[in-house]
């Protein structure tokens, strides 16, 4: 099995995210809360109709997203 590490950078133009993104102020509360959308939709599921995935053993792969 291999492994990587990867780190990425989220960088949100706090001024101008309303004006540019279409609907933000609609579906989002705030920066984090867009931010967060931004790395669950990186991860892999962990629950499909209320069932738990086992990503990794069905699929072959898992994504998680570190915050510090």
């Amino acid at each position: 099995m291999i492994e990587k590490e990867i780190t990425i950078k989220i960088k949100v133009d706090e001024e101008n995210i309303s004006k540019l993104y279409n609907n933000y102020d609609i579906n989002y509360d705030s920066v984090e809360d867009f931010m967060m959308m931004l790395i669950r939709d990186m991860e892999t599921d962990t629950e499909w109709n209320g069932f738990p995935v086992n990503s990794m053993k069905e699929f072959g792969y898992e994504v998680f997203c570190i915050t510090d």
